[in-house]
């Protein structure tokens, strides 16, 4: 391919894959006022806005992100306005706290803006003027979202471009008539990869996020949704079904940017989202191989390196012990082994936590393997470190250190995610909440130690599900005397009271070994 095609092509495609949040055309409203706000230089007191009736008809009903939910140029202006970063261009409202969100509301329901049309002859021709007092700046963009042709301010010109009256959002510039199909696919063919990288890996990344997110949560039709369940999940539904979604939940408001194609988020998503789902299928069976072949070789590596004498398994350090079971990494002996000398080091350290960031969140779950009772004995230690030593201190959340914030000099989190790493193992498995599909649940208590109460709750876009597990005879979580010290040996029976959402399904699993499978209802078991 000629060198000097071959580099116009390069700078089309990173000139064309330019990231977006939103909706286009209130994007390019948003811009357009930010700008403003900025050669103002203070909040506006009233609002100008002209704009072809393209814009007009492409604005009205789609969600402007971070408004919380508001639609139409009113709200695209006042994000803008408010929470607007010009510099950002297509990304202008890409971040909004929840004040600025308040502003913005708080000003569209005022009035303050005026929307009148523009009927200059341009797809896309936008004027917005902001008034404050005596002093009024003026911005336009004409043909494309982002091409500023005036900059005004008070009666000064500070930016100027002569505008193509007969030009069109759909013109064609000199640089993209070089382009041919016979060009386009030897540049796909031969195009080192390294020269668009950067540009193709954030579109893969930015519109396959939005579309997972489309799919996960509720958005306009939620097509994607329909499609997936009306027909299956086989990877030409699934590249239909998420590229649907995807433009759902970008016109729906979505937080998430959107990389373009020719000026269009969902041409962006269309032409990207299926060829990478069809990648991804391509090369499962192969990454799958590959993966394997690295699994195996880190596990006979591990393997060797734990049987040295610096990285023995003969240890009382506890996340060296709880790593390598939690990941799967030893052989049938020396997994025995682990298992036997991490109940040891726990003995040695009175059932105290000995794990920091990394393992706190996994030992529960190693532990239960084991022996649930050896999990149970764990979370109910009340001494430091252990997680009752913080409620015993007067805790109602779970802290990062052990001591509250005393510890640190005033610095340390009050709600933190390593040992509140602890609530996951509560739900899932001392209460046994497992969501095992769209609206299908498992529900497999595992109640012990010396608790005799527990209740949870989980919020599905269905309703609320809920469950409580008591020992039988208790009275709403009164607490039953314990007299022996062998959890085991005092076992009693418990009852279980299992509330499932409307329009869902759910497995019951209980310890006993009954299972049962239930519709929507209220279960006592």
């Amino acid at each position: 391919m000629d060198e000097k095609i071959y580099r116009e092509y390069v700078a089309i495609l990173k000139e064309e894959l330019q990231p977006a949040m939103g909706c286009t055309e209130p994007i390019a409203v948003a811009y357009c006022a930010a700008l403003a706000r900025k050669t103002l230089g203070a909040l506006p007191e009233t609002v100008e806005v002209l704009a072809s009736a393209n814009i007009i008809k492409n604005v009205k009903s789609v969600v402007v992100p971070n408004t919380n939910g508001l639609k139409g140029i009113e709200a695209a202006v006042a994000a803008g306005v408010v929470a607007g970063d010009a510099g950002k261009a297509l990304e202008v409202i890409s971040v909004g706290s929840g004040e600025q969100k308040a502003r913005i509301q708080d000003m569209v329901g005022r009035g303050m803006c005026k929307v009148s049309l523009l009927d200059s002859g341009l797809v896309l021709d936008l004027i917005v003027t902001l008034h404050a007092g005596d002093d009024w700046a003026r911005v336009r963009i004409v043909n494309h979202h982002t091409d500023v042709v005036l900059i005004e301010k008070n009666g000064a010109v500070l930016l100027e471009k002569p505008v193509d009256t007969s030009s069109s959002i759909g013109e064609v510039s000199p640089e993209k008539r070089l382009l041919t199909i016979r060009d386009i696919v030897e540049f796909a063919r031969t195009v080192d990869l390294d020269d668009v990288r950067d540009v193709l890996e954030r579109q893969v990344n930015y519109n396959m996020a939005i579309c997972e997110e489309g799919l996960k949560s509720s958005y306009g039709g939620n097509v994607g949704k329909v499609l997936l369940r009306e027909f299956g999940d086989g990877v030409a539904t699934r590249c239909k079904a998420k590229a649907a979604a995807g433009s759902d939940a970008r016109m729906g408001g979505c937080e998430l940017p959107v990389v373009i194609n020719s000026g269009s988020g969902n041409q962006g998503i269309t032409v990207s989202v299926p060829v990478v789902e069809y990648a991804r299928e391509l090369g499962k069976e192969k990454d799958e191989k590959i993966f394997a072949f690295y699994e195996e070789k880190v596990r006979l590596a591990y393997q060797a390196l734990v049987r040295t004498p610096e990285y023995s398994l003969d240890t009382d350090r506890q996340a060296s012990l709880v790593r390598p079971l939690y990941f799967g990494l030893l052989d049938e002996e020396q997994e025995q082994y682990a298992k036997k000398r991490l109940l040891e080091a726990l003995e040695h350290y009175g059932w105290r936590l000995g794990t920091g960031f990394l393992s706190t969140p996994l030992i529960l779950d190693v532990l239960q393997e084991i022996d649930m009772d050896a999990a149970y004995r764990l979370l109910e230690n009340e001494e430091m470190p252990g997680w009752l030593f913080m409620p015993k201190s007067g805790a109602n959340t779970i802290w990062e250190s052990w001591e509250g914030t005393s510890a640190q000099g005033g610095i340390a989190s009050l709600d933190h995610y390593s040992k509140g790493a602890v609530c996951e193992w509560l739900f899932k498995e001392m209460c046994g909440i497992h969501v095992a599909g769209e609206n299908h649940f498992v529900i497999a208590p595992k109640p012990g130690g010396h608790f005799t109460h527990a209740s949870t709750e989980y919020h599905s876009v269905y309703g609320r599900g809920w469950e409580r597990v008591s020992e039988a005879g208790e009275a709403d979580g009164e607490t039953v005397d314990r007299m022996a010290a062998d959890p085991a040996a005092e076992r009693k029976s418990y009852e279980y009271h299992i509330e499932i959402p409307a329009n869902t399904t759910a497995e019951i699993l209980l310890p006993d070994g009954r299972k049962e499978n239930v519709m929507a209802g209220v279960w006592e078991f």
